[in-house]
């Protein structure tokens, strides 16, 4: 019996470990791929570092240092982290790296697709809103024009994030906005 150690000293143990490792800069420690329901119930000073493979979409709760309310797909990453919060030290999961699913605007790029007629062509009469490309430009029709030469006057230039926020205003999140331009930047 001499070779086992009691709960408290394991724990005691544990927690030594754990600060080393944050001592390092925070090394990380695979844990394997679990279903979001399968995370430690209570993160603890001795899994910090334990990283964990998510394997269900999933929605943040308040072991989360994002706090509660923020979704996650399947495949997302989380870590084990003091939170740095004052008095007693708190544990928490923190979400690494994850993608942005931009599926749900992908309508919206048809939709733009679908509203621009084309290069500028002077054989051509355009009504106001009518949207067309020149000389690496996008612009949008303020006024009718008549088949002819180029009138700046009568155009206003205008980008594809713009055209895509109109479509349907309220249907994109900020970070999927962000995400698309990121994409189309």
């Amino acid at each position: 019996m001499a070779n086992f150690v009691n709960y408290t000293q394991a724990t005691t143990l544990m927690n030594a470990i754990a600060g080393k490792f944050a001592e390092l800069g925070g090394a990380y420690i695979p844990k394997g791929s679990v279903a979001f329901a399968n995370l430690p119930a209570t993160p603890a000073a001795s899994q910090v570092g334990w990283v964990y493979n998510v394997t269900d979409d999933f929605t943040t709760d308040s072991r989360f240092v994002e706090g509660a309310g923020k979704a996650y797909s399947a495949g997302t990453n989380v870590v084990i982290v003091p939170t740095g919060e004052t008095g007693s030290e708190v544990y928490k999961f923190d979400t690494l790296g994850n993608f942005i699913d931009i599926s749900a605007i992908i309508n919206k790029i048809n939709a733009v697709e679908a509203m621009i007629t084309g290069a500028f062509d002077t054989a051509t009469a355009y009504t106001t809103g009518d949207l067309v490309t020149y000389e690496d430009g996008l612009y949008k029709f303020t006024s009718d024009k008549a088949a002819g030469a180029w009138d700046s006057t009568k155009v206003a230039t205008t980008t594809i994030v713009e055209l895509i926020s109109a479509v349907e205003p309220d249907s994109l999140t900020t970070e999927q906005l962000n995400a698309l331009v990121a994409i189309l930047g």
